[in-house]
């Protein structure tokens, strides 16, 4: 071997040690980037399991009912004594997934008086953590039952939990007349109002024609439903709007950041769009119907999205050359010499005066800060020197 070719492969070598060990360095400190809005969901009475969840039916299917038979003593024709309380039931939601401060706002509830006699009634609320009380309201019925409509408790009920932990309400009726209650669906949107940082989105992105977002929920929901619904949408320009039929669920990735009370660990889930061909696109998402073309929800009010995330395209990584990196025929180096390319990521050594370089796709995005993964770089950085070596004989 040359004494040149030996330096050569000497400063290869240390050039390799040097990048691999910079590419596998990693702060021990640094938590998972996230974005965490405060938001606030309507927790739905639910039909099947005396449930309370987030989750909400598609638009057109039906609510549920239920009768609620006053009770009270006859003295006398029509007359009316010793109206008592009655329960009409307890919603309890799942175990929440992870810490998280909420705030009960209010409790809506749709009803109507089916004997139309005497409409004064009251509702005997109870807000519950881990199935004991944490707060009562009792208040009248807000409207008279003559039709049907919805009558709004405001509440005010905070609670601090941790994963594990459940929420519920357990409901009280006190009435001299028969009522029928209508919940578990878009339109009666029977349930509690609850604000609190529920959902916890840690990256979407646009690249080609595939837009895609990663989150995890406090109390996880059904994103197949969701999507049927268009609870969740890609939107664009021109009233573009993404075909969910082309959009899978699957299970994402594990997540680590602190807690309330200690380092919490949760499995997120991601949304896959293809068949992309918008501009200006943004992802808008909620639990239920929302205003996404101007229209009115399906109970009669104008609503948002409670989230939108502007989306900026990823274009395709550049070629490792341009007209100003590649070197010239002309360009002449000295015998041995090392340089990173212009592109800030491959590795360039001078043989023959003329620089032979590596070209390695970098991607710019990807998670090691820039650095080619160790085992690509140091297949690259050796191919140079074989290249180098051989050129010398």
């Amino acid at each position: 071997m040359r004494p040149r070719s030996f330096l050569l492969l000497f400063a290869l070598m240390a050039a390799l040690f040097l990048v691999v060990f910079s590419s596998t360095e990693v702060d021990a400190d640094e938590a998972t980037e996230y974005y965490n809005p405060e938001i606030e969901l309507k927790f739905n009475l639910k039909e099947e399991d005396d449930a309370l969840s987030p989750q909400n039916k598609l638009p057109g299917e039906a609510e549920a009912t239920k009768t609620v038979q006053a009770d009270y003593d006859y003295i006398g024709p029509g007359i009316k004594i010793g109206r008592e309380p009655v329960h009409v039931g307890t919603w309890t939601s799942d175990p929440v997934e992870f810490d998280v401060n909420i705030s009960v706002n209010s409790f809506d509830v749709w009803w109507e008086d089916t004997e139309d006699s005497d409409d004064s009634c009251e509702w005997t609320i109870t807000i519950e953590h881990n199935g004991e009380s944490v707060s009562e309201d009792i208040s009248d019925c807000q409207h008279d039952g003559e039709e049907l409509a919805r009558g709004s408790h405001n509440l005010n009920t905070i609670i601090n939990l941790v994963a594990g932990d459940t929420i519920g309400i357990d409901l009280v009726f006190e009435g001299w007349d028969d009522i029928r209650i209508h919940y578990d669906n878009v339109t009666y949107d029977t349930g509690l109002n609850v604000k609190g940082n529920h959902l916890i989105i840690f990256g979407d992105r646009w690249e080609n024609t595939i837009v895609t977002m990663e989150f995890t929920e406090a109390w996880p929901t059904d994103w197949n439903t969701n999507l049927d619904a268009e609870y969740v949408l890609v939107m664009g320009v021109n009233d573009y709007m993404a075909d969910n039929a082309k959009a899978s669920v699957r299970d994402g990735n594990k997540h680590t950041f602190q807690g309330n009370n200690s380092t919490m660990e949760v499995n997120s889930t991601v949304i896959e769009w293809t068949e992309i061909n918008g501009t200006g696109l943004k992802i808008m998402m909620d639990y239920t119907v929302f205003d996404h073309m101007g229209n009115s929800s399906a109970n009669g009010t104008l609503s948002h999205p409670i989230v939108t995330l502007i989306l900026e395209k990823i274009e395709p990584p550049p070629s490792p050359w341009n007209s100003n990196d590649k070197p010239s025929e002309e360009e002449k180096c000295v015998h041995g010499d090392t340089k990173t390319a212009g592109d800030g990521c491959n590795q360039c050594v001078c043989s023959d005066e003329e620089w032979i370089c590596t070209e390695v796709d970098c991607d710019p995005d990807d998670s090691d800060d820039g650095f080619l993964p160790a085992p690509s770089l140091a297949a690259a950085v050796a191919a140079v020197a074989v290249i180098a070596l051989r050129r010398r004989r």
